[in-house]
């Protein structure tokens, strides 16, 4: 009997408090590399009830087809040590940065990898994360003249010495 008092009174708050706690997922960007069949998509988890993006989400498909999943929290990418993507220890191949990322409207995003794990030589491309009108998200990449090229795909070209992988050489946006 007390559960069940328990269960209604429960119930009924959460009816008063009319907040929806389910989110939806928008696919950003899907990756992949030159040397390997293996790839993953780039998520954000957005709140139903907020509107406000809760998490990065990376979706990447294993060598046995099963599907892996990762969340990151948002707040970190405003932050010097920014969201750490990829990471083959002890080295950190890729993460996101910010320092005016808005979890309702996006903002400026760097991709920041890893270009020589020798040298620890690393590189840069610039993206903006935007909201539409239409309220749907869309990734831009921001070119060296600051215009803006809509994304879907990125591609990492290995860097490789004596058949070694050291770090990504480039990247391709399609």
């Amino acid at each position: 009997m007390k559960n069940l008092v328990l269960l209604s009174i429960v119930a009924f708050i959460g009816i008063l408090s009319g907040q929806k706690t389910s989110a939806e997922e928008y696919k950003v960007l899907h990756v992949k590399r030159d040397d390997s069949p293996l790839t993953y998509d780039l998520f954000i988890d957005v709140s139903s009830s907020t509107d406000l993006i809760q998490k990065f989400v990376k979706k990447k498909l294993n060598q046995n087809g099963e599907v892996n999943t990762d969340k990151f929290d948002v707040l970190p990418i405003n932050t010097n040590e920014g969201i750490v993507l990829e990471q083959v220890d002890p080295h950190i191949v890729l993460k996101v940065e910010s320092n005016n990322f808005d979890e309702q409207h996006g903002g400026r995003i760097t991709l920041n990898f890893l270009r020589n794990g020798i040298t620890g030589a690393r590189e840069k491309y610039h993206t903006d994360l935007v909201k539409e009108e239409n309220g749907t998200w869309q990734l831009y990449l921001v070119t060296s003249n600051s215009q803006r090229k809509p994304v879907k795909e990125m591609k990492f070209i290995v860097n490789r010495i004596f058949g070694r992988l050291i770090g990504i050489k480039d990247i391709v946006f399609k």
